[in-house]
């Protein structure tokens, strides 16, 4: 099998078009709150949060998954369960089988989430892996948009017909399933003459462990941007939670403008690429706390959205060049593991800090988030300059 071929390069990008579908329903939560009176807010909510401890509990268990019957099997696996308990709800009002279909949906995303980065630094080296690490971002993106709209227009016939979207994993389920087949995916390795990689030992470097804490600092920072833009605009006086859901979408579809560009901007700034655009988030953040127009607040979020989009590709190439394949799975699953927990704990942090200096204003909640950017990209910049990272061979035979 050609790796070049394009066919063989979308059936492993397309992963990424279902990967950020667990919260794209988020928009029908008034109306199951509507339909299901007995049920308390709080749990109303879990149908939100759910999906994450699935992913979480797959990450975990995905390394176990894939020694026991493969790389390939472990996707389909996770694309087949992702797809049925998706569309439960359209058919069933029962809290429980909801609330359970969703977590099997985190659970389905979580066995290819982290599969989905490796096989490309598995299968690629050099630019190409740029290139198509770049492209993941931009697919991850378009699909979290692409969702969104369909949400939008689903809830115009009946918002229960909102949970058909899933139906969307059938795309990567027959690509993947097709073009990408078991030889390629779990002998890729002895296929490119690295007969000695099943050999290796399978180690979790420092590098991993710095970038998990970075992720982890990075998501639980800028999360604060999807979780409160829409109260920032409305007690600002000056838009609606429709029009902030409107420039949600808008921020998360421009992250396909810098999945596309990631290897032009890469190839350009190099390891500096991750800490400039996390130190412009940081300065983004603290601007938008600021903003009392939608146009500005409009114009900052889509600005944050591009520059958001470079950093897991720069943490994950990053990753790549300081690992070995053998264990760049182990690697991938820590990272996603950090980011999940990073999102997960955002509400706690951010009662801490308001805490800490009694003040628990959506302003102040981004002004906070935005320093701590800051803060890390200054760390990360004065890192990567007097420790750069070289890329860890493989040898072969």
């Amino acid at each position: 099998m050609n790796y070049n071929k394009p066919i063989f390069k979308a059936g492993i990008l397309s992963l990424s078009l279902v990967s950020m579908a667990a919260p794209a329903i988020a928009a029908t939560l008034p109306f199951i709150s509507e339909a299901l009176p007995s049920v308390s807010q709080t749990s109303i909510e879990m149908l939100m949060s759910v999906p994450n401890l699935g992913i979480l509990s797959a990450l975990l268990l995905s390394p176990f998954i894939i020694n026991l019957i493969g790389k390939r099997p472990t996707v389909l696996s996770g694309l087949v369960i992702a797809l049925i308990s998706g569309i439960v709800p359209f058919f069933t009002l029962n809290y429980t089988a909801m609330l359970v279909s969703r977590f099997l949906l985190g659970f389905g995303l979580g066995l290819f989430d982290a599969l989905a980065t490796a096989l490309i630094n598995i299968t690629y080296e050099g630019a190409t892996r740029e290139k198509l690490l770049g492209y993941s971002g931009a697919v991850q993106a378009f699909g979290s948009s692409l969702l969104t709209l369909l949400v939008g227009i689903l809830m115009g016939i009946n918002w229960r017909t909102t949970f058909l979207i899933y139906l969307i994993i059938l795309v990567p389920l027959v690509l993947f399933g097709i073009f990408v087949p078991k030889l390629d995916v779990d002998k890729v390795e002895s296929q490119k003459g690295e007969q000695k990689l099943a050999k290796e030992k399978i180690s979790i470097n420092m590098t991993i462990i710095m970038y998990a804490i970075y992720l982890f600092l990075v998501f639980s920072s800028f999360i604060t941007v999807v979780f409160r833009l829409a109260p920032l605009v409305i007690e600002g006086g000056y838009g609606t939670a429709a029009q902030a859901s409107m420039i949600s979408a808008l921020r998360t579809g421009v992250g396909f403008i810098s999945g596309l560009t990631f290897g032009i901007v890469k190839g350009r700034f190099k390891e500096s690429t991750a800490p400039l655009s996390l130190g412009f988030m940081g300065i983004l953040f603290i601007g938008l706390s600021l903003s009392n127009t939608l146009l500005l607040t409009t114009i900052i979020s889509v600005l944050i959205g591009i520059f958001f989009g470079y950093i897991n590709p720069s943490v994950f190439s990053a990753v790549a060049k300081a690992t070995d394949k053998a264990s760049q799975t182990v690697g991938i699953t820590i990272l996603i593991i950090a980011i999940n927990l990073g999102v997960a704990l955002n509400p706690i942090l951010l009662s801490f800090a308001g805490q800490a200096f009694n003040n628990h204003s959506i302003g102040f909640s981004l002004t906070f988030t935005g320093s701590v950017l800051l803060l890390v990209a200054i760390i990360q910049f004065i890192l990567v300059k007097k420790f750069p990272i070289s890329t860890k061979k493989v040898t072969s035979t």
